[in-house]
């Protein structure tokens, strides 16, 4: 596989939810990692993923998951783990952007299954 620099500028952007956004940076049947951003009180929907692990790092703002019913609030720098078949949705709890660093393993596009 050639490497290759990728950016927001480099990819189009993804509607996951009324003011989410994501750009995948890297996604192959193994790996993934997505750049996902929220607006000020925006609100993924419960999910979980059948097979993909992930690994959620804050890189912007504050965010409060839902993770298996228990609530997190982490702010940037911190980050948290969540295991297939584990209920799980981020709302973002700051006054401005949340922008999110998603790492899955094996990757989760065509896994996530909405409740």
């Amino acid at each position: 596989m050639a490497t290759a620099v990728v950016s927001r500028n480099t990819v189009s952007p993804i509607e996951m939810a009324p003011g989410i956004h994501a750009w995948k940076h890297h996604d192959t049947p193994e790996l993934s990692m997505v750049e996902v951003e929220f607006r000020p009180e925006a609100l993924e929907p419960m999910h979980y993923h059948e097979k993909a692990k992930q690994l959620f790092m804050v890189l912007q703002g504050k965010v409060s998951f839902t993770v298996d019913g228990a609530k997190h609030e982490l702010n940037a720098g911190q980050s948290i783990a969540v295991a297939p078949g584990v209920h799980h949705c981020a709302q973002n709890i700051g006054e401005g952007q949340l922008i999110i660093q998603v790492v899955s393993q094996p990757s989760a596009s065509g896994d996530r299954v909405v409740l």
